[in-house]
């Protein structure tokens, strides 16, 4: 029902006057606040304070992280260091925290040398590299008001232990589950436990970024080269961090014809056999520099004593046109360049790891822009047992993913769009024994469990990219490994599962070889009560910074904002 609005009533001209006036009327500016400027300054800091309380104990509150224990995705007290052979920037974990005990500062004094994680450069002096302060976080005290954490979130908590010193960790078990550590993955209730996309780009720690690189003078090989031969004018050329690929007037239409860039781990330190049954005719042994080769014709196999050089298996490969003697020096050659992926720490001084160990569960990601061509593109990823190949297929239009042991394809996806022209990133990765494939940070189809795994050799070529038919660029090419729990030193879920009662949870750091959490705690969970809330930033984080006064030298605090982040 729609009414109408009544007219107001008619006011004589003078009554308006006088109302007008009346209305109007203003008071003067310090009749509103007579106090004095004291009292009001005083007033409104003690206001500041209150809020300031308020805000810290209902709301948030800052802390700062003074061990390395969650290195490297929050780091401790640490140096900045820069590898003078690749020149990448890592940090380096110094005294766990600033108590002055004397062991304390005699462990500082000897942590004076690191090795680099990207290039493996060890001896880099750090003695005089000056200290840089931990992470500073700020903590939302209501996050687990309304919900419990999650599994592979990061908590603030109270040390069961000692209430007054508060950690952070990642949530590995909740409430009620059974958690067991195998082979460096988590069981829940006896199934492995996968996570996502988003949980994957949190916990991997890099293994090498293509971007910094030793020169060639230094004596340290390239980390990717191309695995195999190519035709003159085609296959990839390097160019520091960039590979760029001319083959898109290929006529191959079999996919073993790809063009290979592969990464080599880094040199082998024992001797490397391959089977090779015969010496081919055509191939002068005295035409092959003494370089540690040997053939045993009796034994059948041909053994490189240290690792093999590119020049002389060009020498092996030109010399001679005996195919199963060429492919047996490729893999020597691939053998003595490729020690198994480790789970090694830049963080951590080399004589603190307790011991490294193998590990399976890596990630490839790369910038990915076709230039020209109706060719393929793919990626492979080798965990010791099987090869899993993701093929990019841009004249079918379609995506396909093989393994080693199957002739068909496992699974297959429309090619994305963002393919091509491009550039896209492209993402591959083996974590938690599941094949995880997603282009521009989109997942191209649901994960594929990979099943068990138990003993396994050890992988040689671990990962490597390819393509033909297209005139391509990759960039921005980076290594990523899963943290690996380690049951070094661990009593609780190692053996056996453990069993978390109501309101307990499992935490871990992802410095799995020298966390102390609830491995190695004698009272494994954190209660529910004793949580205090959960990061969400990364705030003035500080970096060290030199004041030259006269002859005296000071080292300052300066913000470093690119070290400024939320935490998911």
């Amino acid at each position: 029902m729609i009414g109408s609005t009544p007219a107001p009533p008619s006011i004589d001209p003078r009554e308006r006057t006088a109302f007008d006036e009346s209305a109007v009327r203003i008071e003067p500016v310090d009749s509103l606040d007579r106090r004095s400027p004291l009292r009001a300054v005083t007033e409104a800091f003690i206001s500041l304070i209150l809020a300031v309380v308020l805000f810290r104990t209902f709301a948030a509150e800052g802390y700062m992280i003074s061990t390395g224990s969650m290195a490297p995705s929050l780091l401790g007290y640490h140096k900045r260091v820069t590898c003078p052979t690749c020149g990448c920037t890592f940090p380096f974990g110094v005294a766990y925290d600033t108590d002055p005990d004397e062991e304390s500062e005699s462990t500082a004094r000897s942590r004076t040398h690191a090795t680099c994680p990207n290039c493996d450069q060890s001896g880099i002096q750090v003695g005089d590299v000056p200290r840089n302060h931990g992470d500073q976080l700020l903590v939302s005290k209501q996050a687990f008001n309304f919900r419990q954490p999650r599994r592979w979130e990061v908590i603030v908590f109270k040390n069961p232990g000692k209430p007054s010193e508060a950690y952070v960790k990642r949530v590995i078990g909740l409430p009620t589950e059974r958690i067991r550590l195998v082979r460096g993955d988590v069981e829940i209730n006896g199934e492995l436990v996968h996570k996502s996309l988003d949980d994957q780009l949190q916990t991997r720690i890099l293994v090498h970024d293509a971007d910094f690189r030793p020169a060639v003078k230094s004596g340290h090989a390239a980390r990717w080269q191309s695995a195999g031969t190519s035709e003159a004018g085609t296959g990839w050329q390097s160019n520091w961090g960039e590979f760029t690929l001319k083959d898109a007037q290929s006529k191959g239409s079999s996919e073993d014809s790809l063009h290979w860039m592969g990464y080599y781990p880094g040199e082998v330190t024992e001797a490397v056999n391959v089977p090779l049954s015969e010496w081919p005719d055509d191939l002068d042994p005295t035409s092959i520099p003494p370089a540690g080769l040997e053939f045993d014709p009796d034994a059948g196999v041909l053994t490189a004593r240290i690792p093999l050089t590119p020049e002389i298996r060009e020498l092996l490969l030109a010399g001679t046109g005996d195919e199963p003697f060429r492919e047996a020096a490729n893999e020597l050659y691939t053998r003595s360049h490729s020690r198994p992926l480790l789970d090694r720490y830049g963080y951590n001084p080399p004589d603190e790891e307790p011991g490294e160990v193998d590990v399976r569960d890596i990630m490839l990601e790369l910038q990915l822009q076709v230039l020209s061509g109706l060719g393929e593109f793919a990626v492979e990823l080798q965990d010791g047992l099987d090869t899993y190949r993701v093929l990019f297929d841009f004249s079918r239009g379609d995506v396909r993913i093989h393994r080693s042991s199957d002739e068909r394809p496992i699974a297959t996806a429309g090619l994305p769009s963002g393919l091509s022209p491009g550039p896209a990133t492209v993402l591959v990765s083996l974590f938690d024994r599941q094949l995880l494939v997603a282009v521009n940070s989109q997942p191209l189809l649901p994960p594929l469990p990979l099943g068990s795994l138990s003993d396994r050799p050890r992988q040689f070529l671990p990962a490597r990219f390819g393509g033909r038919g297209l005139d391509a660029v990759v960039s921005n090419v980076r290594l990523y490994r899963d943290v690996h729990y380690t049951s070094s030193g661990g009593r609780n879920g190692i053996d056996a599962p453990y069993q978390l009662g109501a309101g307990e949870y499992f935490v871990l750091g992802d410095n799995s070889p020298v966390s102390h959490d609830s491995r190695r705690w004698y009272d494994a969970p954190v209660p529910e009560h004793l949580i205090i809330g959960k990061p969400f930033l990364v705030h003035l984080p500080s970096k060290p910074g030199k004041l030259r006064v006269g002859s005296r030298e000071m080292v300052l605090r300066l913000p470093d904002w690119s070290r400024v982040r939320w935490i998911p």
